[in-house]
């Protein structure tokens, strides 16, 4: 469960001090946790069942392989930083921030297609950066519009469609 905590939690606020202080910390605590419970085969086989529970958590929440789907993967880039956007089969979204520091906090929710819009059911991101709707455009999807109603491709407006198997019909 430490684990889980670390790499969720604390590599995301402290990632400089992660390696250095963080990860040698919790190194030494289950190296004296491994050697204080040697001559007790209960403790030894329980905490051997929990470090084990904790790594299936661990892969369950941090990989592919339980989760649905990816239909539509995109990008955008922005200067040191992008969004990863995640459609998957069972309707749901990620929005991940990467940063120059690294990911931060993933955004999940609902969304549902119609023709060549997708519509958020939960707030995809804090602000209003990202509507509650956005176009899929060639292989673009557009966050804004400019005054004359046509699409907002300039710098840091739009989405690269990386991966798109969503419905033949959407543009």
């Amino acid at each position: 469960m430490l684990g889980i905590y670390y790499f969720d939690r604390l590599y995301n606020e402290f990632w400089i001090f992660a390696g250095l202080i963080l990860l040698p910390i919790i190194i030494l605590q289950i190296l004296l946790i491994f050697l204080n419970i040697k001559r007790n085969k209960k403790a030894l086989s329980f905490t051997i069942i929990t470090f084990l529970l904790g790594f299936i958590i661990l892969i369950y929440n941090d990989t592919e392989l339980f989760k649905s789907e990816i239909l539509m993967k995109a990008v955008l880039v922005d200067d040191l930083s992008s969004l990863e956007l995640k459609l998957r089969n069972n309707n749901t979204f990620e929005l991940v921030p990467i940063s120059y520091l690294g990911s931060s906090e993933k955004f999940t929710g609902k969304y549902t297609i119609d023709n060549n819009k997708i519509i958020f059911n939960n707030r995809p991101y804090d602000n209003d950066f990202i509507p509650d709707t956005v176009y899929i455009i060639e292989n673009k999807i557009i966050i804004k519009f400019n005054t004359a109603g046509e699409p907002d491709t300039s710098f840091a407006n739009y989405f690269r469609i990386d991966k798109n198997e969503l419905k033949k019909n959407v543009p």
